[in-house]
């Protein structure tokens, strides 16, 4: 019990050496003397890391604080800004506080004049003299100064996205609201377009809740034009109008493998590009002025850690459909349904048929499995290769087998529009190895005979 008691009397020792020890360093302690300085500070957390300045105007203004507000006190500043940007703001090189005030307004100026729309410039303000700074605030601000480009929403147009569902249950378009850049007529909008996909997000499997971007911007390459990037160039054509987007778009959905998903644009990682596209144009209006009816995007659906599934190559993935523009049904399904040989010795290839609401001009074709389909409706469209009309449900394709050889062919259904243009292919391919009145040849007379019946 002694060699106990001793144990613990050993071991209270350093503790109470160490508690002395703290004793006497508190005793030395002496609290920090309170500045005697103006402690001028820039308020960076109450500042705007991006400064809008605004469209009507030719000024604006930053906080300028200070804690000793003891007489009357002038601040020198110095600026930093990129030459490079038509966005150049001045800002005075001096400002004052008043005798008795802690705060004042350091009033920046530019010319919206020679501002480009949306031309960002990085700037930072600084307080000249560190002397009558603090160490508890900023003697610096950094921003990005900006005349953003004025926005005028165009209604309510239409949104898809068949990255989220199974593309044989349909193409739910959800409404988006769209937005036209009035200083830039190719750059438009779109406001929150996946929010409207979030209430089919269980039953697709997917989980909602992940930050959204306000906005999914996008900017059309005109025909004749140029987008150049430092490792790709998109030129586009009468007959293929570039689409892209510079930044992702976080989609508010949560992929079981994949986690947030993001929309990004393929041009960043130089990736194909042609299924980024305007699809068609509306008529122009009473002014003129010519908006898209459709849009496709093939962005890669990827996490914040950029990996994910590759789907720019699927044509259609993501559409867009513009307020003001009705869209037309030109869908085409076909399905082989066998041969039919007619009592005067014709053949027809038979097939099942299904018609969107405004495929009306639909004509019909055999020809060889190796046949281009698009070639084959290139050619019915411009009245250079002779077809069959047919309408929707079971057709009848005249099938002329002593011109077409081999034995692998295909039905072609082609739908075109009054204005003579391909809207829609449907083919099936079949095979056929003889036929017609008497596809079978007689071998004569011979026997036969059954043990069981009598």
């Amino acid at each position: 019990m002694k060699k106990y008691m001793k144990g613990l009397f050993l071991l209270a020792l350093p503790l109470v050496a160490f508690l002395v020890s703290c004793s006497e360093d508190d005793a030395k302690y002496e609290p920090a003397q309170k500045p005697t300085n103006q402690q001028v500070y820039f308020p960076v957390p109450d500042l705007p890391t991006t400064l809008n300045l605004p469209l009507n105007d030719t000024k604006d203004t930053i906080q300028l604080m200070r804690q000793n507000t003891e007489g009357e006190l002038t601040v020198k500043l110095i600026t930093e800004q990129s030459d490079e940007s038509s966005t150049q703001i001045s800002v005075p090189e001096t400002v004052t506080f008043a005798d008795g005030e802690n705060t004042v307004d350091v009033i920046i100026t530019y010319d919206p004049e020679t501002t480009n729309y949306d031309d960002k410039n990085q700037v930072t303000i600084s307080i000249a003299d560190e002397s009558i700074t603090t160490p508890y605030g900023s003697s610096s601000y950094k921003f990005t100064a900006v005349k953003p480009a004025p926005y005028t929403s165009l209604g309510m147009g239409l949104f898809c996205d068949r990255f989220f569902y199974d593309p044989e249950d349909g193409s739910p378009f959800v409404p988006v609201e769209i937005l036209k850049n009035e200083g830039d007529p190719y750059t438009f909008r779109l406001v929150k377009p996946t929010l409207g996909l979030l209430p089919f997000g269980q039953e697709w499997g997917y989980g909602v809740g992940g930050e959204m971007s306000d906005y999914l911007e996008i900017t059309i390459v005109p025909s004749g034009s140029s987008y150049a990037t430092s490792s790709m160039t998109l030129t586009s054509t009468d007959d293929l109008e570039y689409v892209y987007f510079k930044e992702d778009y976080a989609t508010g959905i949560l992929d079981p493998e994949l986690g947030h998903v993001y929309l990004v644009c393929p041009l960043w990682f130089d990736y194909n590009m042609d299924y980024n596209k305007v699809v068609s144009y509306q008529e122009p209006d009473e002014d003129g002025n010519i908006l898209p009816a459709e849009i496709d995007l093939a962005p890669f659906h990827l996490n914040i850690k950029y990996s994910g599934y590759v789907t720019n190559e699927i044509e259609g993935i993501v559409r867009i459909l513009f307020p003001g523009y009705e869209p037309k049904d030109y869908t085409a399904n076909l399905t082989y349904a066998g041969i039919l040989t007619a009592p005067g010795g014709e053949i027809f290839a038979c097939g099942d048929l299904k018609l969107g609401a405004d495929a009306e001009n639909v004509k019909a074709i055999v020809m060889p499995e190796d046949a281009d389909p698009e070639a084959v409706a290139d050619a019915i469209a411009a009245g250079d290769l002779e077809a069959v009309s047919v309408e929707a449900g079971r057709i009848e394709v005249p099938f002329d087998t002593e011109t077409l050889e081999g034995e692998q062919f295909q039905i072609i259904v082609v739908v075109i529009d009054d204005e003579d243009a391909v809207q829609a292919v449907a083919t099936s391919n079949f095979e056929y190895f003889g036929g017609g009145a008497t596809p079978w040849e007689s071998l004569g007379v011979g026997y036969y005979s059954d043990g069981v019946l009598p």
